[in-house]
């Protein structure tokens, strides 16, 4: 045991000093934020380009810099609604959310139901022994809202990622073409 203990830590000091060493080759210049500069809302000039509007709002400077990024795509996938609260669209976060719930809803009577009925061969409601034909009707109508319920979850998805950024794509224009800003475009998702 002390062998491989003393194995383990050689290598991860070479991996530290490797890492180290890169660290110390890679001077990346940040700009330097101080309490005073967030205090009076002035922010470096390197962080912005020197043809940025005065005017320009914070809303507006958020509707710009939004990006669909793959991190915020698997956070879609498993909060419903994600991209709409993301872009401050509560109505529609709320909307997708409801038919997501709907279908997590569906999916989980059926599998529900489907075991009562496996396990004493009753009708859940008044406890009447059943046929095997019933047993495949209610086999059928299960599966049935299973696969609605995926449907439902999987149109909510569709629409929070393509409706999300679509109004991404349109708020930037819109605004870009407010300033008459040009910018080199790029796909929004990273």
């Amino acid at each position: 045991m002390p062998r491989y203990l003393k194995s383990i830590i050689i290598l991860s000091l070479v991996c530290l000093s490797a890492v180290n060493a890169q660290n110390q080759t890679l001077q990346v210049p940040f700009p330097k934020i101080t309490a005073d500069s967030l205090l009076t809302m002035e922010l470096p000039k390197q962080m912005f380009p020197d043809h940025w509007p005065g005017d320009m709002t914070y809303s507006e400077f958020n509707m710009i810099r939004r990006k669909l990024t793959w991190k915020r795509i698997f956070l879609a996938a498993m909060v419903p609604g994600y991209i709409h609260f993301y872009i401050d669209r509560p109505k529609w976060g709320y909307s997708i959310a409801v038919v997501r719930g709907s279908g997590y809803l569906l999916i989980a009577y059926a599998l529900a139901d489907q075991a009562r009925s496996m396990d004493g061969y009753t009708n859940s409601l008044f406890e009447i022994p059943q046929t095997p034909a019933s047993l495949q009707k209610r086999s059928e109508r299960n599966l049935l809202l299973f696969l609605s319920g995926i449907g439902l979850n999987m149109c909510g998805f569709a629409t929070d990622l393509a409706h999300g950024d679509w109004t991404i794509e349109a708020e930037k224009t819109s605004v870009l073409f407010k300033y008459k800003i040009q910018l080199n475009r790029e796909v929004s998702i990273d």
